[in-house]
């Protein structure tokens, strides 16, 4: 249930109402406190920065103060919706998900709505043939007030969009957004997590197929593990979060095959929540593929924005060197006697760098200066590897980069400053690594 709430907080929080809708909540009760305070302040006698007009003057400040704000929030929201419109053409209609989960961008909403609600909650109680004595001012003064900070917040928010719209901001914004997925999702490297051993048992298994067809958004492990104790099995789950699955296939294997009851397939179907799109909760590949489609829209004929693709590659690999000062995720649960009971699907370095690298290694084949850029990153990530794992992935990956650059770039001084930067990556200048690089 954790992980669902989880992915159900998020989905919240990062909505374009949900902010904007506490703020109007705090205008409501903001309005009924300011009228509290008018008494205080009638009973205490005139004070010189307050409204002291008649109610058909306050009625008329408020009436100018609402058209004029009604304007500045219909300009505050057009903006919003061309930059929303720019970003999706050009890094990626993806990564909108990160322009309304902005906080400043939901509070200056807000605080336009909540300023309007404000106004016409004030506004309403304002009767022509009121006497002077029972005009709210404080209330009235604190509209202009309200109306004044929302004026000089317009000026923050254009200059807040305008850098925002800057592709180099947009790529640090998801890259934070993956360091937080690595550090939650991955354990700390001094920490001793079980290593997967052989656990197939020569019995047959019992195969589970999950009733619905979406992306694998949560998996509530811990209870699902313990659902399996309970049982006396072993389940091998095929599928984790970032996975789309289809109704019908299997997704689990269980030993022995009569442990499969009514009550294990309840848990599993619990355990596993299934939603219409990935969230970045327990997927740490999530953001990757975020900053991915930033470069691959960025080497595209049409974009044709190299430097883009140089700030990702950047962005990544600093996250990967992350990956690679943290442990390995967890990959199997075992009970109190150290018997394995759950066995995970998990996407470790390797998979990692796949995703990071493969598709702009690709889309880069005529762009030299994003392939340096590229082993340049490689290298400096292959300098201190922590496992020999990660050393053969990156090894990998610097020898498929060399080959790009030996097939497709034409020009001999980038191949030449490619082969420099292959030696340099591989730890030496030796005959062997010549040779891989021609």
């Amino acid at each position: 249930m954790l992980p669902r709430l989880a992915v159900f907080w998020e989905r919240v929080r990062t909505s374009l109402w949900f902010l904007p809708g506490l703020m109007i909540a705090a205008a409501v009760f903001a309005a009924w406190m300011a009228l509290r305070v008018d008494l205080n302040v009638k009973s205490s006698g005139f004070v010189w920065w307050i409204n002291q007009g008649t109610a058909e003057e306050a009625g008329r400040l408020l009436s100018a103060l609402l058209g004029s704000l009604i304007t500045m929030a219909t300009l505050v929201i057009s903006i919003t919706m061309v930059v929303l419109t720019l970003a999706a053409g050009q890094l990626g209609p993806r990564l909108i998900r990160s322009f309304v989960a902005d906080r400043r961008a939901q509070g200056v909403i807000g605080l336009f709505l909540g300023t309007i609600v404000y106004i016409l909650l004030i506004f309403r109680l304002l009767d022509s043939e009121m006497s002077k004595d029972a005009v709210p001012h404080f209330a009235v003064t604190a509209a202009s007030a309200l109306v004044l900070l929302c004026l000089l917040t317009l000026l923050f928010y254009i200059h807040h969009l305008a850098r925002s719209i800057v592709a180099d901001t947009m790529v640090n914004r998801v890259g934070q957004d993956l360091d937080v997925a690595i550090r939650s999702n991955l354990a700390e490297a001094d920490e001793s997590l079980p290593t997967i051993f052989a656990h197939r048992s020569r019995q047959e298994p019992a195969r589970y197929a999950l009733e619905a067809s979406g992306y694998v958004q949560t998996v509530d492990y811990s209870a699902l593990a313990e659902a399996i104790c309970e049982r006396d099995a072993l389940v091998e789950l095929l599928v984790r979060p970032g996975h789309h699955v289809l109704a019908g296939r299997t997704h689990a294997l269980v030993w022995p095959a009569s442990a499969l009851d009514d009550a294990l397939k309840a848990a599993i179907a619990d355990a596993v929540a299934i939603g219409r799109e990935r969230t970045a909760y327990q997927d740490v590949e999530f953001s990757v593929r975020q900053l991915v489609e930033v470069a691959l829209r960025a080497l595209s004929p049409g974009i044709n924005d190299p430097f883009t693709a140089i700030a990702v590659i950047d962005r990544l690999g600093a996250s990967l060197a992350l990956v690679m000062s943290r442990g390995e995720p967890q990959a199997i649960w075992t009970d109190a006697e150290d018997r394995v009971r759950l066995v995970a699907a998990t996407s470790g370095f390797d998979g990692l760098v796949d995703l990071s690298f493969n598709q702009i290694r690709q889309a880069a084949a005529g762009h030299p200066a994003v392939l340096i850029s590229m082993m340049d990153t490689l290298g400096t990530l292959a300098e201190k590897p922590r496992t020999s794992a990660q050393k053969a992935a990156l090894r990998r990956h610097i020898d498929a980069v060399a080959e790009t650059a030996r097939v497709a770039v034409a020009h001999t001084g980038d191949r030449e400053a490619l082969k420099m930067r292959v030696e340099k990556a591989k730890g030496g200048d030796g005959e062997e690594n010549r040779e891989s690089s021609n």
